[in-house]
């Protein structure tokens, strides 16, 4: 068998020492020809990679690993929100009367519109205790009394009072005789004594996870009445 050459040995050497994350040193004062008389004994990692363990490197690893972790612990609140509203979370409970409501002409309060049409008010009694909807997860409830009668091509829906609740201790709403936040005018201009359903409706905004809206649990129908005075 053919004895390495010193030169060969040198290359071995020189390759190990790029390719291994450790740094050899020999145990005598002077090298014997591999791999027969030289003893190597691995000292520590003194020659790692400096590109692949720079600190840009070990930050951007780091932020990644926190990224995914996050992700999957806001993907885990969200769902066991979802579960624990729709399976053990009792329906609120609520009721609406209708105290009266004026059809008048000329411009509809805080709206958009300029134009003189009809427009409607209200007064209304509200009874709501909304505390089951409150979580560990949830920020906040919009709650919001919407009135909604037949159009054309397609059904009109207007909020009429909303109200905002961000503690638990606030989600009892008792309101006797309160006259809605926003007039209902139609783009006809005129009601024609069209029939609507007046319903109590909300939307919760959890911390972590996605925006949940409720149909309405509570209605009350009514008659828009012929146009009650002129301005």
């Amino acid at each position: 068998m053919r004895k390495p050459s010193r030169d060969s040995y040198y290359r071995y050497l020189e390759a190990s020492w790029h390719s291994r994350p450790y740094k050899l040193f020999s145990t005598n004062s002077y090298l014997f020809d591999p791999p027969h008389s030289a003893c190597w004994v691995i000292l520590g990692s003194t020659t790692r990679d400096t590109n692949m363990f720079s600190t840009f490197q070990r930050i951007q690893q780091y932020c990644g690993f926190v990224t995914t972790v996050t992700v999957f612990l806001a993907a885990a609140i969200s769902i066991s929100s979802l579960i624990q509203e729709h399976y053990f979370i009792s329906i609120p409970r609520a009721s609406i009367n209708l105290q009266s409501i004026d059809v008048r002409f000329g411009k509809p309060h805080l709206g958009f519109n300029y134009k003189r049409q009809e427009y409607a008010l209200m007064r209304f009694d509200l009874e709501a205790d909304l505390t089951p909807l409150f979580t560990w997860n949830t920020k906040q409830i919009f709650v919001y009394l919407a009135a909604t009668y037949p159009g054309k091509p397609y059904a009109n829906k207007v909020v009429v009072w909303d109200t905002i609740i961000q503690d638990k201790e606030d989600a009892v709403i008792s309101l006797r005789d309160a006259t809605a936040d926003y007039s209902i005018y139609d783009v006809t201009g005129k009601f024609n004594g069209r029939n609507a359903t007046l319903s109590l409706e909300w939307n919760v905004q959890p911390y972590v996870g996605l925006l949940t809206w409720n149909k309405g649990i509570e209605r009350e129908r009514f008659e828009f009445p012929q146009l009650k005075q002129a301005r």
